[in-house]
């Protein structure tokens, strides 16, 4: 329930911009249309709103991944290092608090930095307790390094 809040609010901060969104673009093709507007300016806009649902889609796949992650972590016995709650501001405008955690596996060969975020306090330190079993205090530890060798051609 706590982690179907955390991508909720995802879709309802993606949903907000993409309302102003809509609204800025209504007005631009009513003003485009009345022979005001450029049609520059509007293509322009139409491409930065294809960035912006591009950056959405990013970023909730993201958020249902790492979801997806911390599930699996906690039903496999991984150790949760550095579980910190942290409040989030864009200039000065509060937008909630945000849960960051690290997840390193029993053999200590992976790690997945993860990041949850709620409008609330008290709902980020609720997802805190509940994973109060798997965390452990102090840094991760250290993960070897597997390095490739890169791919060069010899003749």
């Amino acid at each position: 329930m706590l982690l179907r809040a955390s991508r909720n609010r995802v879709l309802q901060l993606i949903g907000a911009v993409a309302a102003v969104m809509a609204v800025i673009t209504i007005a631009a093709v009513a003003r485009f249309a009345s022979g005001i507007g450029e049609t520059s300016n509007l293509i322009k806009w139409g491409v930065g709103c294809a960035l912006f649902a591009l950056f959405a889609t990013l970023w909730y796949r993201a958020r249902v991944k790492a979801i997806a992650e911390l599930t699996t972590a906690v039903a496999n016995g991984w150790t949760l290092h550095r579980c910190q709650i942290t409040a989030v501001f864009v200039k000065r405008i509060p937008l909630g608090h945000e849960v960051d955690l690290v997840a390193v596996d029993a053999t200590r060969t992976t790690t997945v930095s993860l990041a949850f975020g709620f409008w609330t306090r008290a709902s980020a330190s609720r997802l805190v307790d509940l994973l109060q079993p798997n965390i452990v205090p102090g840094s991760p530890p250290a993960v070897p390094l597997k390095m490739r060798a890169p791919n060069v051609k010899r003749t």
